[in-house]
């Protein structure tokens, strides 16, 4: 008696459906990583199963980049005869790289870092920014 095939996007398929669309997606998944042993895919196991690993594996690493960025950003000073708009793009763009990863920084909180850059001797400047005004009044007034 001949089966009739379910569309691909079937939440019910055949057994024998099921297993040829795992291994198609297992196949994909293991062809466009670049060492999937070394990931620790198990060429035996589902799809499922190997993009859990594949998945995991991302975040973990998407949690190390963040982290090292966001050191990164707390530990850039500003010297005396740097360009100090050089060194406020700079500091932006390490902040949407943190939060492109999903950090949850706010403006109050970078400004906190913004201001914590800046050499000692500008301390009579910055003690009267830590106000509650946007960052961007901040920026403009140093």
């Amino acid at each position: 008696m001949p089966t009739t095939e379910t569309p691909w996007n079937s939440p019910n398929p055949s057994g024998d459906e099921w297993d040829a669309r795992n291994t198609w997606t297992k196949i994909l998944i293991t062809f466009n990583t670049k060492n999937p042993v070394e990931l620790g895919i198990n060429i035996n196991g589902t799809a499922a199963e190997a993009w859990k690993i594949y998945k995991d594996s991302y975040e973990t690493t998407s949690d190390m980049v963040r982290q090292n960025i966001e050191q990164e950003l707390c530990n850039l000073t500003f010297s005396d005869g740097d360009d100090f708009q050089n060194h406020v793009t700079i500091m932006q763009n390490k902040l949407s790289q943190i939060r492109a990863l999903g950090a949850d920084i706010t403006n109050k909180n970078f400004k906190t870092i913004l201001l914590n850059s800046l050499p000692s001797f500008w301390d009579p400047v910055v003690a009267s920014l830590y106000k509650d005004i946007p960052i961007s009044e901040t920026i403009s007034q140093l």
